[in-house]
């Protein structure tokens, strides 16, 4: 999954995310009864780390558990957080929207695979 479109508190950082050198994509594995791996790669080579994604509150959430194999975390908010849950607000097989509040802000993602 790749990074479509990022704001901050209503604000587009897009840019500005991708052009983090610890930037990189998600790769969610499927799971069963909710739960499953993924891989967190960085565009930076060998930075990067894998983790657990879980579904909350009937589905209507998605936890986010990552472990750093080298480096992090890299400060970019709840982006690359080593525990965070966003709020599903669409699902669909090419397109993953997320939001959340980290740190007094609110967070909106959206995902392209």
């Amino acid at each position: 999954w790749d990074v479509e479109s990022y704001t901050v508190d209503g604000s587009d950082s897009t840019a500005y995310l991708k052009s983090n050198p610890f930037y990189g994509k998600y790769q969610l594995q499927d799971g069963e009864y909710g739960v499953g791996d993924f891989l967190f790669k960085t565009n930076a080579g060998s930075s990067g780390s894998s983790g657990h994604w879980y579904f909350k509150n009937n589905k209507r959430d998605l936890e986010l558990s990552l472990s750093y194999s080298i480096g992090g975390p890299f400060n970019m908010g709840p982006y690359a957080a080593e525990n965070i849950i966003w709020e599903i607000r669409r699902l669909k097989k090419q397109e993953l929207w997320l939001k959340t509040t980290y740190n007094g802000k609110e967070y909106f993602v959206k995902f392209k695979q």
